[in-house]
C-alpha cells in the first residue's frame, strides 16, 4: 500500500483537468445518453499524462441524486492519463435541490476540484412532463439551481429549456435506471 501511494505521489493538481459540470443521464434502452460523457485527464508535475491512477467520483455531498446500481464512479487512468465516466443517475422524486459543486474529483488521493451536477431526469420516472415541470419550479424560484443548469453556465434560463428539449425530443434519456 506504501508503494502505490509513493507511485502517486507527484499527481499536479493544476497540471489535471477535470470537468466543473457532470451531467447525470438516463439511457433509450439499449445505450446510455452520449450528453452524459465526461473526461478527466491526470497529470504529473511536468504536465505528463499518469497512467494507473485511480480516478473518483464522489456524489455523496450532492443531497437527492441517485445514481444507478450500474453506474460506474471509478476507474483507473490509461495510457496518456485519460479516463472517461457517462454516469446514469438521477433526481429523486420530489427532492430537494442540490447544492452547486457538490461532487468531488480525485485522483490518487488528491482532490483534483469540485463539480455541480445536473440531471434532465429530475424526478427519477426517466426524462418526461414532470421534469419540465419541475425545471419550470427551479426557473421561477430566481435562485440558482445546479440540477437544472443544463449548459454549465451558472445559471438557469431559457438556453437550459432548450437543452431539455432536445434530450426529451432525442429519447436518449428516456429511461432512468430501468
Amino acid at each position: 500500500m506504501v508503494l502505490a501511494a509513493a507511485a502517486h505521489a507527484d499527481v499536479s493538481v493544476e497540471n489535471s483537468t477535470a470537468p466543473t459540470f457532470i451531467n447525470l443521464v438516463g439511457w433509450n434502452g439499449t445505450q446510455t445518453d452520449p450528453a452524459g460523457a465526461f473526461t478527466v485527464i491526470v497529470r504529473d508535475e511536468d504536465s505528463a499524462g499518469m497512467p494507473n491512477v485511480e480516478v473518483v467520483i464522489e456524489l455523496s455531498g450532492c443531497v437527492g441524486v441517485l445514481v444507478c446500481p450500474d453506474a460506474v464512479l471509478t476507474g483507473m487512468t490509461g495510457g496518456g492519463g485519460v479516463i472517461s465516466f457517462n454516469i446514469r443517475g438521477h433526481g429523486t422524486p420530489f427532492g430537494p435541490s442540490w447544492a452547486a459543486d457538490c461532487a468531488t474529483i480525485s485522483a490518487g488521493g488528491f482532490v483534483l476540484g469540485n463539480a455541480s451536477v445536473s440531471t434532465f431526469d429530475l424526478n427519477g420516472g426517466g426524462t418526461g412532463g414532470l421534469d419540465l415541470s419541475l425545471w419550470l419550479t427551479d426557473f421561477g424560484t430566481g435562485i440558482y439551481q445546479s440540477r437544472s443548469d443544463f449548459n454549465h453556465d451558472g445559471s438557469v434560463g431559457g438556453a437550459d429549456l432548450a437543452f431539455y428539449v432536445q434530450a426529451f425530443g432525442t429519447g436518449a434519456s428516456y429511461y432512468n435506471c430501468n
